[in-house]
């Protein structure tokens, strides 16, 4: 295609010069800051994000640091209480199913069946009265 306007051929040889008129030494200079500034807002705003999500796992874990300060503040409590001599007492009393002197008894228990189908099945007639006892002492005798 043949430019045959004569204006547009001087507009064009103009600009040609204008652009060969350039200096580019500013020019590399001010390309290499704002790279160096974009590279430096990049981690920037990664470091902001970077933080936003430390602090809030840092957040989760203060929570489950409180949670685990109380649990272990009841399980303390629950151990006490499981290793106190009125727990042991009450708990062997009520398994056993005695009472201490002078106190009312109320039964809201069945009779058990399987008392009967053990005598059924076993002699038990061959041990003595006392050997059972000891069995089931022994066996709620754990926390002693």
């Amino acid at each position: 295609m043949k430019f045959t306007n004569p204006s547009f051929l001087k507009i064009f040889i103009q600009k040609r010069i204008d652009i060969k008129s350039i200096d580019y030494n500013g020019a590399l200079l001010t390309l290499v800051l704002l790279l160096f500034i974009f590279s430096f807002s990049i981690n920037i705003i990664r470091g902001i994000s970077n933080a936003q999500k430390n602090y809030q796992i840092y957040i989760t874990e203060i929570n489950n640091y409180e949670l685990l300060k109380n649990r272990n503040k009841n399980l303390k409590e629950d151990l006490e209480y499981y290793s106190s001599d009125e727990f042991k007492q009450i708990f062997l009393r009520e398994s056993l199913l005695l009472a201490e002197p002078d106190s009312k008894i109320f039964n809201t228990r069945s009779k058990p069946n399987f008392i009967q189908e053990i005598k059924r099945y076993f002699n038990l007639e061959n041990y003595p009265k006392s050997y059972f006892w000891e069995i089931i002492i022994k066996k709620y005798l754990i926390f002693f």
